[in-house]
């Protein structure tokens, strides 16, 4: 960042316009993901080239915890920022402070897209699904890491899902925002316990799901 006098006046104006300004971090590249632990102790961010980063709050020294080939495109935080989960559209690892980096394996021909970490840390869930042009009618896999025994539970299911987050450490709620379906299913065995479609039509632009599972939402990039 350049001294001059610009510069820190750009800082001080946006500083000034924007008082919830805490600080700026800086990544070793461009971030194309972003996570925060609940309790706001932690800051997670995902790097164009794989990298996967942590700051912690009071020092906020910058540490790359995992890498991973290709692009972070999903980046999940348990409540205490202590458990952590990403995936690159081609394969997903799962991280704690205690054990470090652990490679989740996800069926041959599928790709990982979609993480979740359950609010304790103790389950890790990953999504993956068929590599294939019409994606959204190909089937995938549930993989249910428990972190602290290692085991894995593995389902298929039958279509791809976008958006995933475990509310506590007995749920998880699939969502799928081009055709507005959702599911619940039950942890740890991924019984499904529910399932339901909101219809929100053709054209999907953006969507997201609330941290409890409760809330969804989707825009075609002119209606929400």
């Amino acid at each position: 960042m350049s001294p001059d006098s610009d510069t820190r006046a750009a800082l001080f104006q946006v500083v000034t316009s924007n008082p919830a300004l805490v600080r700026y971090l800086s990544a070793d590249s461009t971030v194309s993901s972003v996570a925060g632990s609940g309790n706001g102790q932690a800051i997670f961010a995902g790097t164009q080239d794989g990298n996967v980063l942590r700051w912690v709050a009071g020092g906020f020294n910058r540490h790359v915890i995992a890498h991973l080939r290709d692009r972070i495109i999903s980046l999940s935080v348990s409540y205490n920022g202590l458990t952590a989960a990403a995936a690159d559209g081609t394969g997903a690892i799962a991280w704690t402070s205690k054990a470090g980096v652990r490679k989740v394996d996800v069926p041959p021909g599928q790709k990982a897209d979609v993480t979740a970490v359950s609010p304790s840390g103790m389950f890790v869930l990953v999504h993956s699904h068929l590599t294939s042009i019409q994606e959204f009618t190909l089937p995938g896999s549930l993989i249910l890491l428990n972190t602290r025994t290692g085991q894995v539970i593995r389902t298929d299911v039958p279509q791809p899902w976008s958006n995933a987050t475990m509310p506590s450490d007995r749920e998880v709620v699939l969502f799928e925002g081009g055709s507005g379906s959702w599911q619940r299913r039950i942890l740890p065995t991924l019984a499904l316990t529910g399932r339901g479609e909101v219809a929100f039509g053709a054209h999907d632009y953006a969507e997201a799901l609330s941290p409890n599972g409760r809330l969804m939402t989707y825009s075609n990039g002119s209606t929400t």
